[in-house]
């Protein structure tokens, strides 16, 4: 029976501490969400969550200032903080992410899960 070496010791509490960021990350998301759809409109009556980033890039500017619910998982493109840009690919597309109200540190390259709404940006729908 092999032991564990200290390298996957190390990937170990690597994968432990993503894990635990991407909980944080889903979890303030949620909170700003909750407070930003309070001020949103509802959305029409029966539409389900939009699951992929096709489905948000595919609203009409009209609908997507709605706050229709989203919850997606995808890969962070590109990421800075300063600036609040955040892009976040799945399958279907990539999108532009409000990062504004997040504390956390996102990477490129990492996997993230994201609940929020949709929301009018300058060239797109966003979340």
């Amino acid at each position: 029976m092999a032991l564990p070496t200290e390298d996957s010791l190390t990937e170990s509490g690597r994968q432990s501490r993503h894990s635990v960021l991407l909980i944080l990350v889903a979890f303030s998301i949620h909170a700003g969400v909750c407070i930003a759809q309070e001020k949103k409109a509802q959305p029409p009556q029966g539409l389900g969550i939009l699951e992929t980033i096709r489905e948000v890039r595919d609203l009409p500017s009209e609908k997507a200032r709605l706050g229709y619910p989203i919850h997606v998982r995808g890969v962070v493109t590109y990421a800075d903080k300063p600036q609040n840009d955040l892009f976040v690919q799945d399958s279907t597309a990539g999108i532009y992410v409000d990062y504004s109200q997040l504390a956390q540190q996102l990477h490129s390259g990492q996997y993230v899960e994201i609940t929020g709404v949709s929301g009018t940006g300058d060239f797109a729908s966003q979340i």
